[in-house]
């Protein structure tokens, strides 16, 4: 039942039920963070342990307040009281605000929040991820998903650092989520850390077998969660930086020889493309755009365009035609003018020059 009431200074909106009420020890409770009854017959209702508090947060944020009155067996009543005139300050809302093309944002501030690492939160309850957001929006990048086939969504379209998933979810769950994660060599290198509300001994063992990094428990210490997090950053760069270098390189040298190969087939397709290539190394976009300025120093198009420089290289060298239209076509470049513009500034001579 809902009722409204107003008087001079506040307006009051009560929500009651006829449910089974909240027990008289819990009752002082019932707004702290995470807080669930001990009556386990009460607690097969659910909840996070988290909506109650945001709400009272958000009134004493607005001058007001949300209070809550029970009897067990009868039900609850829960009342939002909030002042009906809120104080204003006349000079500012009088003020006229001059028009402005200045970028407001610092860009030593700009150049903070984009080194942050980016993390995705995998979530479906949107209390639970609305409180992991506000520990974490100041040090992450975070992108939600929420359930794990959204999740897959996002990790084909961007890199991550972090991934924070739940265990319960519709559509995919976390465990074929966190399997899907770690079976995919583009992805499983990423710190996955799984968040529920199921304790047992078993379900965490279980969870851990699928390959996480981390396991963490509702309710959890919001520190807890910042350090977990910071520690398997630093462990993963300690890990990338003490690698042996021949493994490093051996990977590296297998996913260029299957890039080179793919671009040398494909040279005067018109099918490739970025989205191509990242496909044949199963990388996102993003990543292989990182893994080709970490390895190469180029970015994917400036590779594509070195290997087909290359190519036309050797057929100049070989003497294979005669004309600069013929070398132009058959090594993936559309325009003889921008074949020979290219060519001149990578060699430092004209393709002419080999032909005569």
């Amino acid at each position: 039942m809902l009722r409204l009431q107003r008087d001079q200074h506040y307006i009051l909106v009560a929500v009651s039920d006829t449910g089974v009420g909240i027990d008289e020890k819990d009752l002082p409770h019932v707004f702290e963070r995470f807080y669930q009854s001990s009556d386990k017959q009460k607690n097969r209702i659910g909840g996070t342990g988290v909506g109650l508090s945001l709400a009272k947060e958000v009134a004493v944020m607005h001058e007001g307040d949300l209070t809550v009155t029970s009897e067990e067996g009868k039900g609850s009543v829960f009342t939002l009281k909030l002042p009906v005139h809120l104080q204003t300050n006349p000079e500012i809302y009088d003020q006229e605000v001059e028009e402005s093309n200045e970028v407001l944002v610092e860009e030593k501030y700009r150049a903070r929040l984009d080194d942050r690492p980016k993390l995705l939160l995998v979530e479906d309850n949107m209390d639970m991820q609305q409180y992991i957001q506000s520990i974490l929006k100041d040090d992450y990048v975070i992108d939600t998903a929420r359930d794990g086939q959204e999740g897959l969504d996002f990790l084909q379209k961007d890199a991550y650092d972090l991934i924070i998933s739940d265990v319960m979810m519709p559509r995919m769950d976390g465990i074929t989520f966190s399997q899907q994660v770690k079976q995919n060599k583009a992805w499983s290198h990423i710190p996955f850390v799984m968040l529920t509300a199921l304790n047992s001994e078993s379900d965490r063992i279980y969870a851990l077998r699928t390959g996480i990094d981390d396991y963490l428990t509702k309710p959890f210490v919001e520190e807890e969660l910042t350090v977990r997090l910071r520690n398997l950053l630093t462990n993963r760069q300690q890990r990338l930086a003490t690698q042996d270098d021949e493994q490093l390189e051996s990977f590296d040298d297998r996913i260029l020889k299957t890039l080179e190969s793919e671009v040398n087939k494909h040279l005067k397709d018109a099918l490739l493309s970025v989205n191509y290539l990242a496909d044949k190394v199963a990388m996102s976009e993003s990543s292989l755009r990182r893994y080709l300025k970490k390895s190469t120093g180029l970015s994917p198009l400036e590779f594509i365009n070195e290997l087909k420089l290359q190519h036309a290289l050797k057929l100049l060298e070989k003497g294979v035609y005669s004309t600069i239209k013929e070398v132009t076509l058959n090594s993936g470049f559309d325009r003889t003018s921008r074949f020979t513009s290219s060519f001149q500034k990578r060699f430092g001579k004209h393709p002419g020059d080999y032909l005569s």
